[in-house]
Order: structure tokens, then C-alpha cells, then sequence
């Protein structure tokens, strides 16, 4: 059985949020709240992202996985303690920008 792309976008909303939730956190540093943030939004097949969006999606994975490649590591979250603090902060825009863009495209949604 196939999902529906409003049931795609509804999975990927509910992700998002968390992901956001992560990265609002003040508890701990931003490097910890993005490699969660990281987490929630990896967990996401790519074909379950709307189109519009799916470049974001891409260039954010690519921003924080390719010093992981570089490295040979296997812990995104030790990938993102290794960034510099203008990598970190990219990374966070990068985030915020695609999370708002979701959240719009979230509006779509039959309540």
C-alpha cells in the first residue's frame, strides 16, 4: 500500500516539528539540538518530501553529511561536533529555512 501524498506531507509535517522542537531546545548546545534536529528529518524517506522543497532537503543533508563522508565516520552527531561554528550556524539556517518552507506547504492540508 502506497501513501497518499497529503499522508507524505502529513508524516513529513509531524517530523519537521519535532526536528524544530529539537533545535528551539535551549537545554542543551546548538550542535547537540542539530545533530537531533538531523535525526528526525534523516528518518524521512526523500520521495515522502513535496517536490518544492526537495532541493532543501538535499543541500541540508549534503551541508551536514559530506565532512561525515570525508571523515569515514559513522555518527552524524560526531560529524557536527567537528564543524566549524559558521558551518553550525549554516546548517541551523539551512534547517529553519526548510522547516518554514514545510510549514507552509503544511497550510495545503485539509484540516
Amino acid at each position: 500500500m502506497t501513501s497518499t501524498p497529503t499522508e507524505d506531507l502529513a508524516f513529513v509535517l509531524e517530523r519537521a516539528r519535532a526536528a524544530l522542537h529539537a533545535l528551539d531546545s535551549s537545554a542543551r548546545s546548538l550542535r547537540d539540538r542539530l545533530g537531533e534536529a538531523f535525526e528526525h528529518l534523516n528518518a524521512i524517506d526523500l520521495n515522502a518530501f513535496p517536490v518544492e522543497v526537495l532541493h532543501d532537503v538535499l543541500a541540508l543533508r549534503h551541508r551536514l553529511a559530506w565532512r561525515q563522508a570525508h571523515a569515514a565516520e559513522e555518527d552524524i552527531r560526531a560529524t557536527i561536533m567537528r564543524m566549524t561554528d559558521l558551518e553550525i550556524g549554516e546548517a541551523e539556517r539551512l534547517f529553519r529555512n526548510l522547516l518554514a518552507r514545510l510549514e507552509r506547504l503544511g497550510s495545503r492540508l485539509p484540516p
